[in-house]
């Protein structure tokens, strides 16, 4: 599972360098069947004392949320500042 979600990250973060609509739609793919999203809220309810879920609940659902923005920053910045090399 993880190893599918490095692999479409690194795919997507690529599909600017590449500009493959092709490799966007793989690299998303991957990252969708490989994602593990169950994982992070069972974690939670099962490390969290039961008064606390709703602000770790907040705070992870925070951090994938940025992850899916820097995301496509990412490939932005690798694109626009690799098409010097």
């Amino acid at each position: 599972m993880v190893l599918g979600s490095v692999l479409g990250n690194i795919l997507y973060a690529l599909a600017g360098l590449t500009r493959s609509k092709l490799c966007v739609l793989i690299g998303r793919s991957i990252i969708g069947l490989c994602g593990a999203q169950g994982i992070p809220p069972l974690f939670v309810s099962l490390a969290v004392k039961i008064g606390e879920r709703s602000q770790a609940m907040f705070k992870v659902q925070g951090a994938i949320a940025a992850g899916y923005v820097a995301a496509p920053l990412i490939a932005w910045g690798l694109d626009y500042f690799l098409q010097e090399i």
